[in-house]
């Protein structure tokens, strides 16, 4: 991957995504780009809703079987799943008091990290200095 040097990182938002989110964005991108342009770009995602689910999945499994057929007539389904899976990603996005272990806010800047690190690393099997994008 020689002549590279700019890391585009691609950083998924609240919710759980998929292994794949970011290849549309990414392919869109590219078709815009020049030839010399696109090939001095390494082009990579950041996927860490798997450190913020921490039971998420588990719970609203528990909900459902605990709901079972008690369910009005209006289905606010959809609506429990997200405010449980999406929409608490931000209450669990906290950092906790030193000595505390297992912060979400420290396992996705982990996460983070590693993977710039990979980015950077794929370009030419080094880590040395590039420019590297958040998107």
């Amino acid at each position: 991957m020689a002549n590279k040097d700019l890391v585009a990182l691609i950083i998924h938002g609240m919710g759980t995504h998929d292994k794949g989110y970011a290849k549309d964005f990414i392919n869109g991108i590219r078709k815009r780009l020049d030839v010399p342009e696109r090939d001095r770009i390494e082009f990579a995602s950041i996927r860490y809703s798997d450190e913020l689910a921490m039971g998420q999945t588990e719970l609203w499994e528990k909900t459902k079987k605990h709901l079972g057929r008690e369910r009005t007539f209006f289905k606010f389904d959809p609506a429990r799943e997200f405010m449980l899976s999406s929409f608490s990603d931000a209450a669990s996005y906290e950092h906790r008091r030193p000595g505390v272990t297992g912060s979400p806010y420290m396992d996705v800047h982990q996460v983070v990290r590693e993977r710039i690190k990979q980015a950077v690393t794929d370009i030419d099997g080094d880590d040395g200095e590039y420019r590297v994008i958040l998107l």
